[in-house]
């Protein structure tokens, strides 16, 4: 089943569409400060999830308002 998933061709389209538009950010640029501002409930996770969680495991403070 693993395998029939990986050669669906609207699978690999929208993978290598996520993946053409990602950017990488560096530990340094991460030190930053951020304000994530997500207006409907699970906004801040979907969209910013990746990078809150990059930046706690740097030791950066986070608090989440909603």
């Amino acid at each position: 089943m693993e395998q029939s998933r990986l050669k669906n061709p609207a699978r690999q389209f929208y993978r290598g569409r996520l993946y053409a538009n990602r950017i990488e950010v560096s530990p340094a640029q991460l030190s930053h400060r951020a304000i994530i501002f997500a207006p409907h409930q699970d906004d801040e996770t979907l969209g910013c999830g990746g990078t809150i969680l990059r930046k706690n495991r740097l030791g950066q403070m986070s608090k989440l308002s909603s």
